[in-house]
């Protein structure tokens, strides 16, 4: 195998709430709600570690919405997925579309369990939220930036990030963003490494780390309405490999190489997918 990086995911479910023009996974409200099982979840993260190559340090829970098991009345799904991956001496990182802001009861409680889990831990939990002219999110997204930056228990343990789309509107969006914080009274200041400054009132600066160069993967949706920014020839970039593993047992390398589990180690899957770009 490669002695470069690989990084890790795991994609959780098809299913979410949105059906985004630019999703290049084909998620949506009308698939069906599986969700991969947690000793599924452990095995690969297991075996990934195991793998005889240079590993990021970050676990990426991602979807479909990764947080449908919540929608699904599946609540300690999550807070177990965090556990395995801190267990395995990875650092979670869940993105999210945070419509779920948009629900007092619902945003108590997420934001609820990634704290419990980050003290638990003694580690900062990362929500990653989606940012674009696509999502229709902006309420819920500014109503978790708030609730985490003005709290003295979520704040130390939740680490918030943004990413958008690198197209022309993105910054539009960004400024709506903005404005919608300031009618919730923060003040926000932006700094030079793509960092928002939420400023609470009596309160020390609370920052948001956002993307708004992130490419939009050439497939899914993104192919059908040609949205998709750029194509990869499946040599790796400069950060090394992506592997993801899929609800559906399906390796995934570089977002090109697809390849079938079937009951096979992680490392064998991974070792035929990397021979495709040799």
């Amino acid at each position: 195998m490669s002695c470069e990086k690989v990084s890790f995911s795991i994609k959780n479910t098809n299913w979410c709430n949105l059906k985004c023009a630019h999703c290049c996974e084909c998620s949506g409200p009308n698939m069906a709600p599986n969700i991969m099982p947690l000793g599924k979840v452990e095995k690969y993260i297991v075996e990934f570690n195991a793998m005889p190559c240079t590993k990021s340090e970050y676990m990426v829970f991602t979807g479909g919405e990764t947080l449908a098991p919540y929608y699904h009345n599946q609540t300690q799904y999550i807070p177990t997925c965090l556990d395995i991956a801190v267990h395995n001496n990875m650092v979670p990182v869940v993105k999210t579309n945070a419509m779920w802001g948009n629900d007092d009861k619902m945003r108590q409680l997420i934001l609820g369990d990634f704290a419990k889990t980050a003290y638990k831990h003694k580690k900062l939990m990362t929500i990653e939220m989606s940012v674009d002219e696509f999502h229709n999110n902006l309420n819920g997204v500014a109503n978790v930036i708030r609730d985490v930056s003005a709290s003295d228990y979520l704040s130390p343990a939740i680490r918030l990030s943004m990413v958008g789309l690198n197209t022309p509107k993105q910054m539009m969006v960004f400024a709506e963003l903005l404005m919608q914080l300031c009618n919730r009274g923060l003040l926000v200041a932006e700094t030079n490494d793509n960092t928002l400054l939420i400023e609470v009132p009596g309160k020390l600066m609370f920052p948001v780390f956002c993307d708004t160069n992130s490419k939009i993967a050439s497939a899914g949706r993104a192919q059908e309405n040609n949205l998709g920014v750029y194509k990869l020839d499946g040599r790796p970039d400069d950060t090394g490999h992506c592997l993801m593993v899929d609800n559906n047992d399906m390796a995934v390398l570089n977002n090109v190489f697809r390849s079938k589990i079937n009951g096979q180690p992680l490392t064998q899957v991974v070792n035929n997918l990397m021979q495709n770009i040799r």
